[in-house]
């Protein structure tokens, strides 16, 4: 039995409240000694072990299936015991880091699609997907001829129908604007290609290049790279960004736009630098679907929700900062704000306009050296950062410096 079965029961409900479950889900043919040291280092490491717990779901699985020896649950019903398990025996944690691997990574997506379909409350925060075959994998169309009903293997095949359902409810329900989610590739796996193990995506992906599809989950050491990427994932997870979301939620229940406007402008910029920008992104929809537009609360909400879609797509969202939101942000004093998020738009889209944008700039911002409060500083800071850039990108690297120093000057923690 593995020990989060044994202690959690001795934690109080308010204990585990504060407190991470790392779950892990195995593969086709694993168990929880799959995961080699994952445990032993996590429980081991001096930033993490007093503050998170570590669980593994196991269920009936092998390579191969020649006699009806076991019966094979199909990734539908290995998710509806994944949920029957966290319910029932993780009932208390708010916060869990799913850890799959390889077919498990299938059975965690499906256990995601379908809390989602049934309710909003979520607890699964974040899920590292380690080589899993998200669009299949060539190895189960020819393996799972020579295995005698063996629904897993079959699930598995490139063009399956439950692999295609399940990435159609996958984008459908927007569950990555539910959870933070990383995709690792293995880079000498040769079970499930790079294509499938990212899922096609461009964001979001780790590449590990001396690791093997089953090696990629058996860390050596403290230093090993899967090892520190759960690490990273855990440690944003014990930020306090969750309980930010849980205020902004409350903030837009209560209807209280003073609580709601203070949490964008404080803390709004770093949760969309995080793995939580999907969740964040939905939140900024939500504030932007209730509250007038030409709010407060809106405008940050749209500022906040372009920048983050830039750091996620590496597209700039087209028309993000037009007239009409420039005038909008006037209100508020934020036109430099808008001025130099246009400027950096424009130089990542190679725009004509960049020139004449950042001459426009340099000219009002050189106007505002005065700024009345924590939000213009902030604007002024960001516009000369933004110089910088467009002059660092331009081989200007003495004027860049410049402004980029001139920038830390008018950054103040928005707090006061």
């Amino acid at each position: 039995m593995n020990w989060v079965g044994l202690e959690c029961w001795n934690l109080t409900r308010e204990g585990v409240l504060s407190r991470l479950l790392l779950l892990f889900l195995h593969g086709l043919g694993g168990d929880p000694g799959s995961w080699g040291k994952f445990e032993q280092l996590l429980k081991a490491d001096a930033d993490l072990k007093d503050r998170l717990d570590v669980a593994f779901y196991n269920f009936p699985t092998g390579l191969w299936r020649l006699i009806p020896s076991w019966k094979s649950l199909p990734a539908q019903d290995l998710a509806k015991g994944l949920a029957t398990k966290i319910q029932v025996q993780y009932g208390a944690y708010q916060k869990i880091l799913l850890v799959c691997h390889s077919f498990g990574g299938l059975i965690g997506k499906k256990y995601i699609v379908d809390e989602i379909k049934r309710s909003d409350q979520l607890r699964i925060r974040e899920v590292i997907f380690f080589a899993v075959p998200h669009l299949g994998t060539e190895t189960a169309n020819i393996f799972g001829k020579l295995s005698f009903g063996h629904r897993q293997l079959n699930q598995l095949r490139i063009g399956a129908d439950f692999i295609d359902l399940l990435t159609e409810d996958w984008v459908t329900y927007r569950c990555e604007n539910r959870v933070g989610v990383t995709y690792v590739v293995a880079g000498q796996d040769g079970v499930v290609s790079r294509k499938s193990a990212s899922s096609g995506q461009r964001a979001n992906v780790e590449m590990i290049p001396h690791k093997n599809h089953r090696n990629v989950v058996e860390p050596e050491d403290k230093n090993d790279i899967a090892f520190l990427l759960v690490k990273r994932e855990a440690r944003q997870l014990l930020t306090d960004v969750v309980d930010d979301f849980a205020e902004v939620r409350r903030a837009i229940g209560e209807n209280n736009a003073v609580l709601l406007t203070s949490l964008l402008i404080n803390r709004g910029r770093s949760w969309i630098e995080g793995t939580e920008a999907g969740q964040a992104i939905a939140l900024f929809s939500e504030i932007e679907a209730k509250f007038d537009p030409d709010s407060k609360q809106v405008i940050w909400s749209h500022y906040l929700s372009a920048i983050a879609q830039l750091f996620r797509e590496r597209v700039p969202p087209a028309a993000a900062f037009d007239d009409r939101y420039l005038a909008r942000a006037e209100r508020y004093n934020l036109r430099l704000l808008v001025l130099a998020e246009r400027l950096e738009f424009a130089r990542k889209r190679s725009d004509d306009a960049t020139l004449e944008i950042a001459m426009q700039l340099t000219r009002e911002v050189s106007a505002n050296l005065s700024p009345s409060s924590p939000e213009e500083s902030y604007a002024v800071g960001v516009a000369f950062y933004l110089i910088g850039n467009l002059q660092r990108f331009g081989g200007m690297y003495n004027n860049a410096s410049d402004s980029i120093e001139r920038s830390r000057t008018f950054f103040p923690c928005l707090s006061g």
